[in-house]
């Protein structure tokens, strides 16, 4: 058995939301099915019908392996080895489930059909996907994370096999879950800001501002997408006046990690927990490891939980976990006013203010916080004192994003 790791674009993502507390040896177990085996290509139908099909899982214990095609618009077929399906669980196995303490996640593969189309300078989001856009996933996790599209019965991908018994069969649930995870259109509008940013054309040209415009629809389009949601990343365009966020980058705030800063959102932010009173100057501090998350206001108000880690989950996923990024980077959220269009080769200009909310929007990456509220995700290097106050901490925060000393800044606020 050989690991095959994703070749860029292609990527994975771990999280716990796919599944946590995976055994290794039950997925190794898994992996041991036969279906997984062989070097010769097969074709699968995708859904019901003849010979083999997709999607398809195999499982052992409580770790579970989804093989499926992503995408807006499925082929009616695929031809894939089933070695290479083999191939790509087990990295995520050995990058998930190994490095990550027992995670779940999913690697692509094939993604550059999608991202070909998208910096086509033919093809605004708007133009429907063709079939050839489709890619590979490979999903590894519990249970609840086994998805299939509404109307597609679980099918054994080799119906003649006797040593092989579908666990699910004929349970419906939601789309392929890369589906819905906002990777994907962060992964596509980073290849378009690529192609804006690096070409020597006009800024004027309809080719750059074909790929400013892909870019900012794309961005908008994983703001609103929600891991593990049943509703795909695809499923409408996103209008700029429904964006009051901004999300920055910055690698002033260190690397925390990844899994650290997962924990933080999944064993510390509660959205069914009570809501969370924040002052001026009295910042409130989850901290895991290498990643701390700073909630804090200019002005006294009060945050649902949900807020917090909706625009957390954005945070995370366009600054920490960024599959464009070859190193994490931290990051801030807040409610922002508007800010300069990109160049809009549709010339939809008109664009609501930022500050007007929308009554009974869907909370959302786009809108997750209110106004005078931000949440800052930063590598803490220095720790703070055990005793320290909720004002000393926020000082301590204060240095670290402006890269000062915290002894300086603060009075020994950290140590």
């Amino acid at each position: 058995m050989s690991i095959i790791p994703p070749n860029p674009p292609d990527f994975h993502v771990c999280d716990n939301i796919y599944g946590a507390n995976l055994l290794y040896t039950d997925c190794i177990a898994a992996t041991m099915n036969p279906v997984l085996h062989g070097s010769q290509a097969l074709t699968y139908t995708i859904g019901a019908g003849p010979g083999y099909n997709m999607p398809f899982t195999v499982s052992s214990g409580g770790c579970y392996i989804t093989i499926d095609v992503a995408g807006p618009n499925k082929p009616t077929s695929v031809r894939a080895s089933p070695d290479f399906f083999l191939g790509s669980a087990l990295w995520v196995i050995a990058r998930c489930v190994v490095v990550g303490f027992g995670t779940g996640g999913f690697a692509t593969a094939s993604i550059r059909n999608i991202i070909n189309f998208s910096t086509n300078i033919d093809n605004l989001v708007t133009v429907p996907y063709p079939p050839s856009t489709a890619f590979y996933t490979v999903l590894v996790g519990n249970l609840h994370s086994v998805n299939k599209r509404p109307g597609v019965p679980y099918l054994n991908p080799l119906q003649a096999n006797s040593l092989f018994t579908p666990p699910l069969k004929n349970i419906q649930a939601n789309p392929s879950p890369p589906d819905t995870d906002p990777a994907i259109p962060i992964e596509i509008a980073a290849y378009n800001l690529i192609q804006f940013q690096f070409s020597n054309l006009s800024p004027a040209s309809l080719e750059r501002r074909v790929w400013a415009y892909n870019a900012d629809s794309y961005h908008r389009q994983s703001l609103a997408s929600a891991r593990g949601s049943p509703q795909p990343w695809y499923t409408r365009a996103i209008a700029a006046a429904e964006d009051t966020m901004t999300y920055e980058c910055d690698a002033g705030l260190g690397n925390p990690a990844v899994e650290d800063c997962s924990q933080i959102r999944w064993d510390q932010v509660k959205p069914g927990g009570d809501s969370l009173a924040v002052a001026p100057g009295k910042g409130v501090f989850l901290h895991q490891n290498t990643c701390t998350l700073a909630i804090t206001a200019s002005l006294a108000l009060t945050l649902t939980w949900a807020q917090i880690q909706t625009a957390l989950s954005a945070l995370l996923g366009l600054c920490v976990a960024n599959p464009s990024q070859d190193t994490p980077q931290g990051g801030r959220a807040y409610y922002s006013p508007p800010a300069p269009a990109l160049n809009d080769p549709q010339q939809n200009n008109g664009k609501q203010h930022r500050e007007e909310k929308r009554d009974g929007a869907p909370l959302s990456g786009l809108n997750a916080l209110p106004p005078h509220a931000n949440i800052t995700i930063f590598q803490q290097k220095s720790t703070f004192q055990n005793d320290a106050s909720a004002e000393e901490k926020t000082c301590a925060w204060g240095a670290v994003v402006k890269g000062e000393s915290i002894a300086q800044a603060c009075g020994g606020g950290g140590g």
